[in-house]
């Protein structure tokens, strides 16, 4: 058959059969359209199932219905075809090729029956496996819960594996430590954990695996190198043949921050209440103390404690802790530092702040290097010890095991806020008990002054006579009188008695008497060869004049009496070995930290202060010595009276000077005698011819409650060509006064019964205004005169004095 034939148009169209209704032609041919389009669709839908799925039973069977489906669509293509052209032929071959694909179907599908008659249920297949995806989808929403949950966890978890590696973690331990899962993933626990070696796993691994959990506290390392406190939970877990443990991590930073505080301040108040208990025998050692408890405080190996003056600016060195005595290799090390030589230790005085360096050797802006044989310092921390805003120490310790924290800090700095409390505290007592000691001292001197002053007032009135009299006496003897050498030595024997009364006024603090600007190196040079033949043959007096010495406003004579009696005692301390004694002179400022350290009967005022500093290189004195050098009657010499350094003590209250002594024994002394620096200028020296033949006249009214005062008196007065009037006490010196016209002066006692100088001396005047009085007393002329200035006292004398004395004052007042 030709294709010419198979395409034959001769026929009649299939559409005449529907008489082209054209309802009836839509119908059929879209029907057949339709249907081929589809049997297109299905078997290439087939196509692609069997291709994806060869896996399944009947794969070829699948390809033969495709096939068959696919044959079937393209007969009723052709039928929609037919109606509108008459090419039968092509339609039947179409035919014949769907009915041999149908017959190889069926032979190949019918036996196949049994076969898929076997085959499950597949609804019941269906329900299954639906069961098993809800129950799959149900696990993984489980297991997604479980690691979203882990993953939320606010305490670190760790998955670890038998050999002690990290197989995983959640996200909290990675925020923790600082490390991504990536950087976890496969670390050791050594690794973590700085105190766990990694030969410790394989003994830690067993004992999990028999206890089945282990609870410990340790520490994990960050990433930063930090180290952190940590509770471990560790649980062992076998399953599915693997073995590993599942660790929890809590951070108990706080909890073991507050027991190491907790623990710090026990130490700290065992410490304190140590220190309380501690026998406060002097600063130095209680600081010494305070310092090993400062070390056991911090667990540190080295420390130090330095005072310091805010007014200085100084450090001075009290405590140094053995192990630094040790190691230090520093020659000629310092005790005293100024701030401004001070590297980083000395940054807590200029910050007042503590100052914190856990890397020593690191580079510091703030460090000046190390002295040759310093300790080679790893970690330093040191504070200053403030008292208001003003700092008193700084301690400083070095060298702990563990890096210093702020607990280290607060726990230094409220021990030694304590420590400086009770050093305080000591200090207070000890000025009230030096001031207790001082008030009874001065109340002891005073009693001994006002008993001394009597005394001498006693003495002097005594002296006045035997002074007077032999005064007389050689007056009317001729130089030739075998009896002259014995006047003269009964006057020398009163002038040295006199002398000691003297010495007794002065400790009484009324020993001065004229007090004039005078030039101190002038007074010790004058001094020099009376000085040299008072002392041992075998020491060596030495001047050393200070320059350009302002001048001091003193008596002369007591000055001259302090010298002498310490270069005296200077010799009598060198004794009979060979030695040195040296008088310097030189001025300096005295603040009131230089002040507390001296001798004195009150506070003195700080300023300018002229010295004369004696020093011997004789047997010295110990402390006890030292501490009663100046009492009265007390003496280290055989036959001392006790009197000399009570005198000078004396002389230097009454001139509101000071003394300061330095002495060790076998090593000397150094007695320093300080005097208020004076303005005014020396003045020159004028000399004065002495007239003996001098005579007076006119009446005197002598008052004086001795009668060998008034005897003696009478009688110089006498023999200078005066008449004399005498009365008791001032209430007879009054009346005498009234009754006796033309008195020329009257020389009246201070001290008197019923009406005492002072008073008769402002009834006199009452009197008559233009009375010439002239005191007499035992006392000095400053005392007395200081009393009458302003009022016309015409003069002054003091007892015992000789007739030559009472000239010159009786001239002096201009009669």
């Amino acid at each position: 058959m030709d294709s010419g034939h198979l395409m034959a148009s001769n026929y009649m169209e299939h559409g005449y059969c529907l008489n082209w209704e054209p309802p009836l032609v839509f119908l059929h041919v879209g029907s057949d359209i339709i249907t081929g389009i589809s049997y297109y669709s299905i078997p290439l839908a087939m196509f692609y199932f069997a291709y994806r799925r060869r896996d399944l039973p009947f794969y070829k069977i699948f390809l033969m219905f495709a096939l068959f489906i696919l044959s079937c669509g393209t007969t009723h293509l052709l039928a929609a075809y037919t109606i509108f052209r008459p090419d039968y032929w092509i339609e039947g071959v179409v035919k014949a090729i769907t009915a041999g694909i149908s017959a190889l179907t069926a032979v190949m599908f019918i036996p196949r029956i049994p076969e898929a008659i076997a085959l499950p249920n597949v609804i019941g297949s269906v329900d299954e496996i639906k069961k098993l995806n809800r129950e799959l989808a149900a696990t993984n929403a489980q297991l997604q819960r479980a690691v979203f949950s882990l993953d939320r966890v606010f305490d670190p978890i760790y998955w670890i594996s038998a050999e002690g590696r990290i197989t995983r973690v959640n996200q909290a331990a990675c925020s923790f430590l600082g490390y991504s899962m990536e950087e976890l993933d496969g670390m050791t626990v050594a690794e973590l954990n700085p105190h766990f070696g990694a030969d410790q796993w394989p003994a830690f691994w067993e004992q999990l695996k028999a206890e089945g959990s282990i609870l410990r506290e340790t520490q994990h390392r960050t990433k930063e190198g930090r180290l952190v406190d940590v509770e471990i939970s560790a649980n062992y877990i076998a399953y599915d043949g693997e073995e590993y443990t599942c660790s929890v991590s809590r951070d108990i930073t706080s909890r073991k921050k507050s027991e190491r505080e907790h623990l710090a301040n026990e130490k700290r108040m065992a410490s304190l209440y140590g220190i309380t208990q501690y026998p406060f025998l002097n600063e130095e050692g209680f600081l010494d103390h305070a310092l090993a408890e400062v070390l056991k405080l911090t667990a540190s190996k080295l420390g130090y404690i330095y005072l310091y003056d805010e007014q200085k600016r100084q450090f001075i060195l009290n405590s140094w802790s053995g192990e630094v005595m040790q190691e230090c290799r520093i020659q000629d090390p310092q005790k005293v530092y100024h701030l401004d030589a001070t590297g980083i230790w000395g940054e807590p005085v200029r910050q007042r702040r503590p100052i914190l360096l856990n890397n020593f050797q690191a580079d510091h802006p703030l460090k000046k290097g190390y002295p040759s044989g310093h300790i080679e310092l790893k970690r330093f921390l040191t504070l200053p010890v403030l008292v208001g805003d003003e700092v008193v120490a700084v301690v400083g310790v070095a060298d702990k095991e563990d890096e210093y924290t702020d607990n280290d800090v607060i726990q230094l700095k409220l021990f030694m806020d304590a420590v400086w409390m009770i050093t305080m505290r000591k200090r207070a007592d000890a000025e009230l008990v030096a001031l207790e000691k001082q008030l009874l001292h001065a109340q002891k001197l005073e009693s001994l002054g006002v008993l001394a002053g009597g005394i001498a007032h006693d003495f002097n009135n005594i002296l006045m006579s035997i002074i007077g009299n032999a005064d007389l006496a050689l007056r009317k003897l001729v130089p030739e009188s075998p009896v002259a050498d014995n006047l003269f030595e009964i006057n020398r024997a009163a002038g040295r008695a006199a002398d000691l009364a003297k010495q007794m006024l002065a400790y009484s603090g009324k020993g001065r008497f004229v007090v004039e600007p005078i030039d101190i190196n002038r007074l010790v040079d004058e001094m020099l060869h009376m000085l040299q033949v008072s002392i041992s043959k075998t020491a060596v007096l030495r001047f050393n004049p200070g320059a350009r010495l302002p001048s001091v406003e003193a008596d002369a004579t007591q000055i001259r009496q302090v010298i002498m009696n310490l270069v005296i005692n200077a010799s009598e301390a060198i004794g009979e070995k060979s030695g040195v004694i040296a008088v310097n002179t030189g001025w300096m400022e005295c603040d009131r930290s230089y002040l507390k350290t001296v001798w004195m009967e009150e506070h003195i005022p700080e300023g300018t202060y002229v010295y004369i500093e004696v020093s011997d290189t004789g047997c010295g004195m110990d402390s006890e010595t030292t501490a009663r050098v100046f009492d009265p009657f007390f003496t280290t010499k055989f036959t001392g009276r006790g009197l000399g350094m009570a005198a000078v003590q004396g002389i230097v209250r009454g001139h509101k000077g000071a003394i300061r002594v330095y002495s060790e024994p076998n090593k000397g002394s150094t007695f320093k005698v300080l005097f208020p620096a004076c303005a005014q200028p020396v003045a020159e020296q004028q000399h004065v011819e002495k007239d003996e033949s001098w005579q007076g006249s006119g009446t005197v009214l002598l008052v004086d409650d001795e009668e060998t005062v008034q005897a003696t008196g009478g009688k110089m007065l006498r023999e200078l060509g005066f008449q004399v009037v005498a009365a008791s006490n001032g209430c007879e010196a009054l009346e005498c006064y009234r009754n006796t016209s033309g008195i020329a002066f009257v020389l009246l006692d201070l001290t008197m019964p019923h009406l005492d100088g002072e008073g008769c001396f402002r009834e006199l005047k009452l009197i008559d205004p233009k009375v010439k009085v002239i005191m007499s007393s035992g006392y000095n002329e400053q005392d007395v005169t200081q009393r009458f200035v302003g009022k016309g006292l015409a003069g002054f004398i003091q007892k015992p004095y000789t007739l030559a004395d009472l000239q010159k004052v009786i001239r002096g007042v201009g009669l």
